[in-house]
């Protein structure tokens, strides 16, 4: 497996991160600060754009029009205030919106550092290092509404023991007001019944009425073996684990939607990679789960269409679902086939072709989608824009693409709503 593929997608891009941009290249001016208001689907969209070799990182403002706010409002060159940690160029976006009006950037390896950052200002409010004395890797970041938060770590520790919180492949319990770390879920049980040697590898993470739900996929320390991914529900009044419910035969999962009336949840899994640049298909599908209190069920499974499943998805209604798919490399690392926006109709199991990128490794990134703006977008990197649909009839529409002048010619890779 190359590289690329290895990076972006089996472990997250964890391995991606290099250099911060050059200090031989003056940064652009940064983009002025911008107080959007308050609606149902929240205040906008931040996109973070990286390079190829995500090397380093902007990040801009949308609006849910598509159209720009504030480009290029924190680089890696920035020296905004509060900010001693540069970004580096393997930073994301949560899966989830804040709520807090909080812009909340995920350095992952080997930084390891969360920025809540003010667009008003812009400042950077806060940074906060999840290391804990180990390349950490952490993935997501979800606000529980009560001064804390709760960060999944993919990073497995080896020699722990040296400080607080130091095993990894965990969730980490944060207080947001400090910021700090305050607590620590550990994962080792979810693993039951699964092969010794494997660790669990908690991704992406949603909130519904009673639990946040973790989407934890299985690997080795080399990722060249996998095992069953689960879903992991946590009471967040216990920071418990309530239930875990095995998605048997899926694997490299690493996309997670919840519906609408928050009773839904979608697990996307592109399939078994072992050591190759395209993942089997055998073991790749979407998972459909109910929730019920705390109660995790199974209730649907959808094939992968011709291509593997991608690393995002998202719901245009109740009963449709976005989602990517990975293009087809050569065993050279060079893209054959482009990646693919697909809508999933829960209703009739089809699924139609919404877009296509140009064809190279990963160029399709995170799919957002809000009802109650009618609208969903997806990061194209491949066309350097960000494409967005209007949701008509409960499905997504054609895509118009929208282009974002930050002055860095940063293709965008993430999506992140606040």
């Amino acid at each position: 497996m190359t590289t690329a593929r290895i990076t972006s997608f089996v472990i997250a891009l964890g391995l991606g991160a290099l250099a911060a941009m050059s200090c031989d290249e003056p940064a652009p001016p940064a983009g002025e600060g911008v107080d959007l208001p308050s609606t149902p689907c929240g205040r906008g969209v931040y996109v973070a754009a990286t390079d190829d070799h995500f090397q380093s990182t902007s990040v801009s403002i949308v609006k849910w029009d598509g159209t720009t706010a504030s480009a290029g409002i924190l680089t890696s060159g920035s020296e905004a205030p509060g900010l001693s940690a540069a970004l580096s160029g393997d930073v994301v976006a949560p899966t989830t919106r804040t709520e807090s009006g909080q812009v909340v950037l995920i350095d992952r390896y080997p930084a390891g550092v969360l920025t809540f950052f003010d667009p008003r200002g812009p400042t950077v409010t806060g940074q906060l290092s999840v290391q804990t004395g180990f390349a950490s890797n952490p993935q997501d970041y979800l606000e529980l509404g009560d001064g804390r938060a709760y960060v999944t770590r993919y990073g497995h520790n080896f020699d722990p023991g040296h400080e607080a919180f130091d095993e990894g492949n965990d969730v980490l319990v944060i207080d947001t007001s400090a910021p700090s770390i305050v607590g620590r879920i550990a994962l080792d049980e979810v693993l039951a019944g699964e092969a010794a040697g494997l660790y669990a590898a908690p991704n992406r993470m949603v909130r519904t009425a009673g639990v946040v739900v973790v989407l934890v996929t299985t690997y080795s320390p080399d990722f060249k073996t996998s095992g069953d991914a689960r879903l992991v529900a946590i009471d967040p009044e216990t920071d418990g684990i309530v239930s875990v419910l095995p998605l048997t035969g899926l694997r490299g999962c690493s996309g997670l939607a919840l519906s609408p009336s928050g009773t839904r949840i979608a697990a996307l899994c592109s399939g078994t990679f072992g050591g190759s640049n395209n993942p089997s298909i055998d073991d790749a599908g979407v998972a459909i789960a109910s929730i019920s209190g705390t109660a995790l069920a199974e209730t649907e499974r959808l094939d992968a269409p011709t291509q593997p499943l991608g690393q995002s998805a998202a719901f245009a209604s109740e009963d449709a679902l976005l989602a990517t798919t990975l293009g087809e490399l050569d065993d050279a690392g060079v893209p054959l086939e482009p990646d693919r926006l697909v809508e999933f109709d829960l209703t009739s199991r089809g699924v139609r072709e919404i877009l296509s990128s140009k064809a190279a490794s990963l160029a399709l990134g995170d799919v957002r989608c809000e009802a109650a703006c009618g609208a969903c977008m997806v990061a194209d990197a491949g066309h350097a824009a960000i494409q967005r649909m209007a949701i008509e009839d409960g499905h997504a529409g054609a895509p118009t693409a929208f282009a974002i002048d930050d002055g860095t010619g940063l293709p965008p890779r993430w999506l992140g709503g606040y």
